[in-house]
């Protein structure tokens, strides 16, 4: 019978599987460690842009409604409501890769995955080119805020990584943290997109007489 290797994790779960025997990733090997702070990085940055660019956005609605609507639109995509305090705070969870589809993760891949096998690589070697990019293990934390502001309301969306096992306590392997950017840019898109769609008519049939 065929020795089967076990899946080994760098960022958002990068497969690296060893031509010769297997072992499960040293989470004590500062060359791992080197790899997935400076995957950490290259994401960090584009998630800053995009967060930038597209994490807040003004909406002409009460800030209680805009709050219904919200919880609505991200159950209906997946997410289970963590904490809602009044009509100015909402975080939710899903497992990763929600709110995206399977062909809206291929295209992360697309985007991504290169980057990501370059710099495998460089720290390990021939090894890091069979790296893959990969939601498993992981969920998507999102914090979601309701300022009331110019008779509307501002809602900005921050999105982080949560590994759904904690590491050992003699791992010295940094915590992954920041999800693909284009990831994050699609996720904005289908939340903004869905919430317009279903605050409107909120707003209207609440101002009826």
């Amino acid at each position: 019978m065929k020795k089967k290797c076990p899946q080994i994790r760098i960022l958002v779960v990068v497969v690296l599987s060893f031509v010769t025997g297997c072992k499960e990733v040293d989470v004590t090997d500062p060359k791992v460690a080197a790899a997935i702070s400076e995957v950490n990085a290259e994401f960090r940055s584009g998630y800053q842009r995009v967060l930038a660019e597209a994490g807040t956005r003004h909406f002409n609605v009460e800030p209680a409604l805009a709050m219904k609507a919200m919880r609505q639109v991200v159950e209906r995509m997946g997410f289970s409501v963590l904490t809602s305090e009044g009509d100015y705070y909402l975080s939710v969870t899903a497992p990763a890769p929600v709110p995206l589809d399977s062909t809206e993760w291929e295209e992360v891949r697309r985007v991504h995955e290169p980057k990501m096998k370059d710099i495998a690589a460089s720290h390990l070697g021939v090894k890091g080119r069979l790296a893959k990019l990969e939601p498993d293990g992981l969920n998507i934390l999102g914090i979601m805020t309701f300022v009331e502001n110019a008779g509307g309301v501002d809602i900005s969306i921050t999105m982080r990584l949560q590994e759904t096992k904690p590491q050992p306590p003699e791992s010295i392997l940094p915590r992954r943290e920041y999800p693909p950017p284009t990831a994050v840019k699609i996720g904005y898109e289908k939340i903004w997109k869905a919430f317009a769609e279903l605050a409107l008519p909120l707003s209207k049939v609440a101002a009826a007489p």
